[in-house]
């Protein structure tokens, strides 16, 4: 058989099964059940693919492996992650749009539109495996498989991370900062395409591989303008407020970092409104909720009390170096809130805000810092194994610091 008699067999085979795939959402009256399968689809053509070709066995192995893997692991995490929740927003709209008509309707909408996808992406998948030169896994198929594993990283790493930070209740209506999150606002998308370079890489390896290049740049363009990027950072802005801010900081595909780092701690202190603020008001106390290995000691300041455009110098032991921290009280609402933001110091810029609110007789405090480390890259670096850590420590050392405070009162 041609590769194009191959690739239109692929097409019936691709239609047939989001067939099937539709008669069992009409029966479970659930049409995002088409989420669980995408990846299983792929998997699916890449073994009709390794059946149909005659090419080199080892390259039709490695993709269809490569395939395997991704295919099953998406649809198991899709499967687990949308058991029990009903039918997807995006899938629920379109069923009250359409009414009555919905059960045929979504076979058009939904169903042929990404069989005909699954079926135009596979592409390099059929590429890679139609010829039989080279006869043996070259440089290039390498290379492919090494690209694929960053995508494969980013993905379930992504998706990990993201199950871990939902499921802890504490985070609800928060937004997800940390680990690969904090580098890119979508490393599950980022390493969905990715691997499909990888796909195409070693396709591109082979004689007129290439034929497959637009597979790629069309995932591309889905994670990003269409079901992607694009749909749910839209729905992000609508419900999380702080989710713009982390817009403005964090790339929004490929990995890079931050533009600033956020760091947000909320304590609940047993003590009236007034007496917490009383204290926190008072710089001469910062010393009492330090850790002593930070050498926190005030040189100087302008006034007793907090007031709007107060400044106070500090001496500090920053990453074991003795620096100068002055700091400008930029904002001051009394009784409720005041920002402290570095004219001088160790960071590059810090921007830190303490709100108050009275939550049952006690008061709950929140804090939020916004900062930068410096030596641009350089920092950035040495803020994943090192900066980051010792300024969570000394927020952990603070948290407990300032129980130990209120409670004795």
């Amino acid at each position: 058989m041609t590769v194009i008699q191959i690739f239109g067999v692929s097409l019936l085979i691709a239609l047939a099964y989001m067939t099937v795939v539709w008669l069992l959402s009409l029966v479970r009256q659930d049409a995002s059940v088409v989420d669980v399968f995408w990846g299983l689809g792929f998997a699916l053509l890449a073994v009709a693919y390794f059946l149909l070709t005659d090419g080199f066995v080892g390259r039709k192995i490695l993709i269809t492996s490569l395939v395997g893997i991704w295919g099953l692991r998406l649809s198991a995490y899709i499967l687990w992650r949308n058991w029990g929740k009903g039918e997807d927003f995006r899938y629920r709209a379109w069923r009250e749009r359409a009414g009555e008509r919905f059960w045929w309707t979504s076979y058009l909408q939904v169903f042929l539109l990404q069989g005909l996808l699954l079926w135009a992406i596979s592409a390099p998948l059929l590429a890679a495996q139609f010829e039989d030169e080279p006869d043996h896994l070259a440089v290039v198929d390498l290379v492919g498989a090494l690209i694929w594993g960053v995508g494969f990283f980013f993905e379930a790493v992504g998706d990990y991370q993201m199950a871990r930070f939902k499921g802890d209740p504490a985070n609800k209506g928060k937004v997800m900062r940390g680990g690969l999150w904090g580098y890119t606002r979508h490393p599950n998308y980022f390493g969905d395409a990715t691997l499909w370079w990888g796909y195409f890489v070693i396709a591109a390896g082979t004689p007129n591989g290439y034929w497959s290049f637009f597979s790629p740049i069309l995932m591309m363009v889905l994670l990003l303008r269409v079901s992607g990027v694009a749909l749910l950072e839209r729905t992000q802005v609508e419900t999380k407020p702080q989710y713009k801010d982390y817009i403005e900081s964090t790339s929004a595909f490929l990995p890079w970092f931050p533009r600033f780092y956020v760091l947000e701690r909320s304590q609940l202190i047993p003590a009236p409104l007034g007496e917490a603020i009383r204290f926190f008001e008072d710089p001469r106390n910062l010393a009492e909720i330090t850790p002593s290995w930070l050498g926190f000691e005030i040189v100087e300041m302008d006034d007793s009390r907090l007031r709007a455009g107060m400044t106070i110098t500090y001496r500090i032991r920053w990453l074991g170096i003795a620096v100068r921290w002055r700091t400008l009280i930029a904002e001051y609402e009394p009784g409720r809130r005041f920002v402290d933001v570095q004219t001088e110091g160790p960071y590059h810029s810090w921007h830190h805000e303490h709100v108050f609110e009275e939550r049952d007789g006690q008061t709950l405090m929140h804090d939020r810092v916004r900062y930068k480390p410096p030596f641009g890259v350089l920092g950035d670096i040495t803020h994943a194994f090192l900066i980051g850590r010792q300024l969570r420590r000394i927020f952990d050392f603070r948290a407990a610091r300032i129980r130990e405070v209120f409670a004795s009162r």
